[in-house]
This record gives structure tokens, C-alpha cells and sequence, in this order.
């Protein structure tokens, strides 16, 4: 019988047996090849259960293509971060994260019926895609100056709320003004951002009311003629509840050393809110802090147009309890009772009123108005009523009594701890 073939040896056990080293070799191969085919097993079970792929590198990394900026343009160069320049301090990605959404209901949207025109592929505006910086709606700012981006809806809506996204994927700023109309006829500005540097997500409040269109206009870019919006948004938040503030004491001042009416500080052309470094030009008493809404001036104003004002004074309560305080400007202003801010309407806008609650003790009670211009239309008004009562302008008959003490008037600013402002030295 013949015996069967004598089977070759194993190389790789002949020479490992030869030589201790290669022992020791041979079974740290064999241990990364069982650790390869373990993790090429965790890879595929992981791809097909539909696993991501790996990030892709940031685009600041080195090899990696910086963002695209918009045709015409070339990208900006990165910026070193610096403690002068507070955008190159923050990550790019920090720039673009948007607020917190209020609402989910977007109603500028061309799923809803919106209708988008004015500028390059507009209905890129309102496709519901914020973050494709590869695509968005713009014109060209100096061949089309009258133009806008307008979204108009199929039927009036409340609307409240705007958002939207300016292309910001270098550190290029833009002015612009928004406006909404409830007929397609008479349009209110609600955003006046024309002597402002605007990036990223831009949010404008402004009071409920029925929207048929809106629209923003251009008017400016730090990098090139161009006009470049990712989406715009438009929301009802639903009617604003007033904050109610806790109880504030009257102030232990005598009433025989007061004057009527409120001590005002007239300031020109600064177009913001006066700082401890600007002088006043016009000082004098004001009967009331109720102007109203001017195209141009303020009724008996001195100053138009990129001006500013502090008022300050006391208000007088007779009977103790919650009382609601409003501030309508065009464009900012700030309402401080007994040295805290009750009402913030800050910003370059037009006339918008904004309220809050509080409760307050019978006697009186410091008051400390400031606002500004940045240009253009001009508007201040600050009213008050008792619980349900009557809501009337401060200063007015049939409102709470304003008073002043000569004694303390701020031409030099030195009753800025009294009124709450002693933080004003440093504004810049």
C-alpha cells in the first residue's frame, strides 16, 4: 500500500522555530491580524446598519478649500484672532448659529404660497433652507439700487417676527431696512440697519399685525456690490405678555424743592446713546416725554436727525400698585425706573412700542428715558396706566405728574448713581 505524500512543512513555523526572536514576531503579526479583522468586521456591520461617514475637516484645516464666497468675489483671508478685532476672536462656527426659534411656523415659505421676486433666483429665499451657502437669492446693489428681495403671501397673515440669514461665511458685514405691509401699498420700515454693520441671522420684532408682504433692501457690504440673503423667515409669536417687575419703594425725596415736568438733555449729531464724554448742546424742562412719530423732526426738537436725548425726572403715584409703562421710538430707547431697566426698545428701527409691569409704591419715583437717531425718521413717546385705567402720555392731564429737582439736573452728569446709570462712564 502506498504510503500518502509527506505534506510540506510550514514556512512560517520552520523559521520560527529556528530563531527565538522570530517567535516573538510571529506572534505580534498574528495578533494584528486578528485585530484588523475584528475591526473590518465592526466597520462593515456599522456601514450597512447606515452609519455616517466621517466628519468632513473644517475648512480652516490645512488642505482643505476655504468657503466659497459669493461670484464676483474672492474669499476673504483669514483673520488672526485678536483681542482688537472681536469677530476673528470667535470661531467661524460660532458666527452662524441662529437664535432659538419661537415658533416652528415659518410662514414666508413657497410651500405655503409665498411668492418670492427682486433679485437672482428668489426662490431660493423661501425654500426653508438656511445653510447651503452655495446657494441664495442676491442682486447686484449698484447696477439694481432700487431694487428688494420681497416675499409676498398668499393671503394676510399676523406676523410678528422676521428672520433672516445674510451670506457670512467670511467676516463681511451689510446694511440694509426691512418693511412689511399690510395692502402692498403703504409699507412701514420695522429694521433700519443702515448705519449699522449687520452679519449672520438678523431678528426683528415688531407689534402683531396682519402682513401681506415684506421686504429688505440692500443699502451696503463691506466686501462688494452685492446683496446676498440665505432665507427669509416670518413668524407669529402670538400677543406679547408683559413682564410683570417686583415692588419698587417711592424715593425719600421733599416734594417742596421740585419742579414741573422732566429735566431734558438735547445732544447732536452722534446718532446713539449719549456717553459720559458728550456734551449737551440744549438743556432745559420738558412738560412731557410724548413727541410722537415726525418724518423729519420732533415737533419742537432743536435737533433732527441723528440726535440723541436723556431725560430724567420723577413720576408721582397716588395710588399704589401695578402700573404698565410704554415706550414707542423710532429709533432706540430705554425706560429705567428707580435705577433698573424696565424697558429695553434698543435698536435702529422704526416706531415700535414695547411694554412691561410693574409694581410700585404711592409717592415718587425715579425716571430715566434715553434715546437715539441713527437717521432718518424720528419718534419717542413713553405712557403709563393704573391697572385698567386710562393710558396716558407721562406729563399729560390725564397722566402721571412729572417732576424735576433743579438740583439734580445731569448737565454734568452727576446724578447718574441716583438715576442707575452709573455704568454710562464707560459706554464707548
Amino acid at each position: 500500500m502506498m504510503d500518502k505524500p509527506a505534506s510540506a512543512p510550514n514556512v512560517t513555523e520552520t523559521a520560527a522555530a529556528s530563531s527565538p526572536g522570530l517567535k516573538i514576531a510571529v506572534g505580534a503579526l498574528s495578533i494584528a491580524c486578528v485585530a484588523l479583522a475584528a475591526l473590518s468586521a465592526y466597520l462593515l456591520l456599522h456601514s450597512s446598519s447606515g452609519a455616517s461617514a466621517p466628519e468632513t475637516p473644517a475648512a480652516s484645516e490645512p488642505g482643505v478649500a476655504a468657503p466659497k464666497a459669493p461670484p464676483g468675489t474672492q474669499a476673504a483671508e483669514p483673520a488672526s484672532a485678536s483681542n482688537d478685532d472681536p469677530i476673528a476672536a470667535v470661531p467661524a462656527a460660532a458666527w452662524n448659529e441662529p437664535k432659538e426659534d419661537k415658533s416652528n411656523v415659518n410662514l414666508l415659505l413657497a410651500g405655503s404660497g409665498a411668492k418670492a421676486e427682486g433679485c437672482d433666483k428668489p426662490e431660493l429665499l423661501i425654500d426653508g433652507k438656511s445653510d447651503n451657502y452655495d446657494a441664495y437669492a442676491s442682486y447686484d446693489m449698484n447696477a439694481q439700487p432700487d431694487a428688494n428681495m420681497t416675499v409676498t403671501l398668499k393671503d394676510p397673515e399676523p406676523m410678528n417676527r422676521l428672520r433672516f440669514r445674510l451670506w457670512d461665511q467670511d467676516q463681511r458685514t451689510y446694511r440694509y431696512v426691512a418693511s412689511v405691509t399690510a395692502d402692498g401699498k403703504e409699507w412701514k420700515v420695522v429694521a433700519d440697519a443702515k448705519a449699522r454693520e449687520c452679519r449672520g441671522w438678523q431678528e426683528i420684532e415688531f407689534d402683531l399685525q396682519k402682513i401681506k408682504a415684506v421686504r429688505v433692501k440692500g443699502l451696503g457690504s463691506t466686501a462688494n456690490s452685492g446683496f446676498h440673503l440665505l432665507e427669509l423667515e416670518g413668524y407669529n409669536d402670538g400677543p406679547r405678555v408683559p413682564k410683570r417687575h417686583p415692588s419698587t419703594a417711592a424715593v425719600e425725596v421733599s416734594e417742596g424743592a421740585l419742579k414741573p415736568g422732566v429735566w431734558a438733555e438735547y445732544f447732536d449729531r452722534i446718532g446713539r446713546y449719549p456717553n459720559i464724554e458728550d456734551r449737551a448742546m440744549v438743556a432745559r424742562p420738558e412738560a412731557t416725554i410724548h413727541f410722537g412719530e415726525r418724518k423729519e423732526s420732533l415737533g419742537a426738537w432743536p435737533f433732527a436727525d441723528r440726535c440723541a436725548a436723556i431725560f430724567s425726572g420723577m413720576v408721582k403715584i397716588e395710588d399704589a400698585g401695578l402700573y404698565t409703562f410704554y415706550l414707542s421710538s423710532d429709533d432706540g430707547s430705554r425706560l429705567y425706573v428707580d435705577g433698573k431697566l424696565l424697558i429695553d426698545n434698543d435698536g435702529n428701527h422704526g416706531m415700535t412700542e414695547q411694554w412691561e409691569q410693574v409694581d410700585l409704591a404711592s409717592g415718587l419715583h425715579r425716571v430715566w428715558v434715553e434715546y437715539y437717531n441713527a437717521g432718518g425718521p424720528m419718534g419717542l413717546s413713553v405712557l403709563a396706566k393704573h391697572k385698567d385705567g386710562y393710558k396716558a402720555p407721562l406729563g399729560d392731564k390725564d397722566g402721571l405728574k412729572l417732576f424735576h429737582d433743579p438740583e439734580e439736573v445731569i448737565t454734568t452728569m452727576r446724578a447718574l448713581p441716583a438715576y442707575g446709570r452709573p455704568a454710562l462712564a464707560s459706554r464707548k
